[in-house]
């Protein structure tokens, strides 16, 4: 958790602190006030996303994941859970 603290990067969500007490675990994160991706892309959202910004999306993800991977300042991070929704 401490290693995910130190990731920072315009394309990812800021870990901002963690609970670990008994049967407690829990990740805090930086509230997202645009929605989840997921809802963006769903077909419940009315307003459908255009291609052009669905590839500044998908742009904007990869550039995150480089980030992890190649660039974080502690070593290599995998996400090995990327999906819309999280």
């Amino acid at each position: 958790v401490e290693l995910l603290s130190c990731a920072q990067h315009r394309n990812l969500v800021m870990l901002l602190g963690y609970c670990d007490e008994k049967d407690h675990r829990m990740l805090v994160y930086e509230f997202v006030c645009n929605r989840s991706l997921d809802w963006h892309l769903s077909s419940n959202n009315p307003n459908v996303l255009e291609w052009a910004s669905r590839h500044k999306i998908a742009v904007g993800a990869a550039r995150g994941l480089r980030y992890l991977h190649e660039e974080c300042r502690v070593g290599c991070i995998v996400h090995r859970d990327m999906r819309p929704n999280n």
